[in-house]
């Protein structure tokens, strides 16, 4: 089943482990501020770069190269699940204009249905002998191993990001990012109790 599915409202937009890895090409040399607030100059090239979302109103650029970080502002709920955005730079916090443009595709395989292994308690009489004679009893929880049946999905999640770094209030594109992140993870449906 394919769907689409909105990046922000599910918290997966730059999601990846270590965000969307990518590459910069930047066409013409331009300065960026970074994580302390200091001007650094960007210079010609090509260069492998990450975009990570750190919270719904803050992203990180990462270039190779450069050991700085540079945070990019961008108002909460304004990049959509797919489709294009732009942040100018009197929002950004930086002084250049970002746009782009974000796709994500989620794809669901069929269910599957497994029998697991899975431990559950239960309540178990303890008797003992006391030292004068009869016996002492109290319950307790034990721990004992079983099996359940699990219904589960796996979901692969593919983001698609192309990101264009702008001449403040102009279209001239300075640089520009493209990127892909998969992420794969497996869905519980539903499981029988552990017996």
């Amino acid at each position: 089943m394919k769907k689409f599915i909105s990046l922000l409202a599910m918290g997966v937009l730059f999601s990846a482990c270590n965000g969307i890895e990518g590459q910069l090409a930047v066409n013409s040399s331009f300065s960026l501020k970074n994580s302390d607030n200091a001007s650094v100059t960007i210079k010609e090239g090509q260069y492998k770069a990450v975009v990570d979302q750190v919270s719904s109103k803050k992203i990180n650029l990462k270039i190779d190269g450069y050991s700085s970080k540079f945070p990019i502002t961008v108002p909460k709920n304004s990049i959509p699940d797919n489709g294009d955005f732009k942040v100018g730079s009197a929002v950004s916090g930086q002084p250049v204009d970002v746009a782009g443009t974000v796709k994500t595709d989620v794809q669901d395989v069929y269910t599957r249905r497994v029998l697991q292994s899975c431990f559950y308690q239960r309540p178990v009489e303890v008797c003992m002998p006391i030292p004068n004679g009869g016996i002492t009893c109290r319950v307790d929880m034990r721990t004992f191993p079983g099996s359940q049946w699990v219904d589960y999905r796996d979901r692969t999640t593919t983001q698609d990001i192309a990101l264009n770094i702008l001449t403040a209030k102009s279209e001239n594109v300075l640089a520009d990012f493209s990127g892909r992140a998969v992420m794969r993870e497996r869905m519980i449906v539903n499981q029988t109790p552990c017996m």
